[in-house]
């Protein structure tokens, strides 16, 4: 079985190539001291799945905001508005009122629309 080793040294040093010969003479066993490694193993099979489940588990996080951006169950808050973008111009028809039985209906509905003009 395989297994990936990363080893991790920390020391202090005024630039990168003064770190790096640090870190290479610290490898070499030629200083003991000022260099703190650290270092971990793990299976190469463990380290690939861990790899490939981050890529897919964000992956589907950023396709379900997507889904839920975009689609009428994300927007539930725009349908139970009271203006609706996709309607805001939009005429119901509806059928002549079929008044001509009754005689007294068109001059009642009038005396009515006059009262609450003049209460306005």
């Amino acid at each position: 079985m395989k297994y990936r080793t990363v080893i991790e040294l920390t020391c202090e040093a005024p630039d990168k190539d003064e770190a790096c010969d640090m870190a290479g003479a610290y490898l070499k066993g030629d200083i003991d001291f000022g260099v703190d490694m650290i270092c971990t193993t793990s299976s190469l099979p463990t380290h690939r799945l861990t790899k490939c489940a981050v890529v897919i588990s964000v992956f589907l996080v950023l396709s379900l905001i997507t889904i839920l951006r975009f689609s009428p169950i994300g927007c539930a808050e725009k349908v139970t508005g009271s203006r609706n973008e996709g309607f805001c111009s939009a005429y119901a028809l509806m059928p002549a009122l079929k008044t001509k039985h009754r005689g007294g209906f068109k001059g009642a509905w009038e005396k009515k629309h006059q009262r609450a003009k003049n209460r306005l």
